[in-house]
């Protein structure tokens, strides 16, 4: 909170449940030190385009300059989809920085408010308005052009072209909680590739989870690739990209013993950056 101010910014809550009472009580008892704002109409969110009426939620974190500009907005799926600490205090270093320069037109071009993500249908992979929606209640959905993107050079590996733009999926354990697994990025350089892990760990005493894996590619000897969000350097696990006569699958050979296969349940439209 020190640091936000120090950069000569507050932070406000608008909540779109609850009222000035319930929400000076919030403030008491979890001793939060900013302005918490009740707004259960939802007109704010709506305004800001990041009200999903779908799932009567709205989880966003949006940034607005001196002059009520909006400069920054991040559209969260849920309360664990959220920008860090860090990642704010960055883009507000970056907005002091350039707001000397900053024009209307590099305002026109740098916000885009995005559209909601579809409604979940029972079933069904949704790939609509830039998401990847999956049919599990509480499964995280996936943003295309900020979750997925590819770094190929010509020399890239056959294989990892074969995955790009592919959702692979899987069933586990008893309650057969649905874990999907999309390649999310190579970079023909270090040739490091990413997989971005998403379930919605039914049946666990976990939260919902998106995480990105990775690690170098050693192509047919497998690559031990780890959680980033895992402190500790000791692999995951180790990725296998089995080519077979009409697709490919990827298999997950666990540390601590056993395989998971996934296999191929949808495909969207790639981003590639060169």
């Amino acid at each position: 909170m020190s640091e936000i101010r120090s950069l000569d910014a507050e932070i406000v809550a608008i909540s779109t449940h609850g009222n000035r009472n319930t929400e000076a009580k919030t403030k008491s008892v979890l001793k939060i030190a900013y302005t918490i704002v009740p707004g259960p109409e939802r007109k704010t969110p709506e305004a800001f385009g990041v009200w999903n009426s779908g799932r009567n939620l709205a989880v966003a974190t949006v940034i607005l300059d001196r002059a009520g500009v909006v400069r920054f907005v991040y559209d969260g799926v849920g309360d664990y989809d959220r920008p860090s600490a860090s990642d704010v205090i960055r883009k507000l270093k970056e907005i002091n920085q350039n707001s000397a320069t900053f024009t209307k037109k590099q305002e026109i071009a740098e916000i885009s408010i995005p559209e909601p993500a579809p409604k979940k249908e029972p079933g069904k992979i949704k790939i609509e308005n830039g998401f990847v929606v999956f049919p599990q209640d509480n499964t995280p959905d996936v943003k295309i052009k900020e979750d997925l993107k590819f770094s190929l050079s010509p020399d890239s590996p056959e294989e990892i072209r074969a995955i790009q733009g592919k959702i692979y999926g899987t069933k586990r354990g008893e309650d057969e909680k649905m874990i999907y697994l999309i390649p999310a990025g190579y970079d023909s350089g270090t040739k490091k590739i990413k997989l971005l892990y998403v379930t919605d760990n039914k049946g666990t005493q976990w939260k919902p989870e998106k995480t990105i894996i990775e690690g170098i590619y050693h192509g047919s000897e497998g690559s031990a690739v780890k959680n980033i969000n895992d402190k500790s350097d000791k692999p995951w696990a180790r990725l296998h990209i089995i080519s077979e006569k009409q697709s490919s699958k990827l298999r997950l050979a666990w540390e601590t013993g056993g395989n998971t296969d996934f296999f191929p349940v949808a495909e969207f439209p790639v981003t590639t950056n060169k």
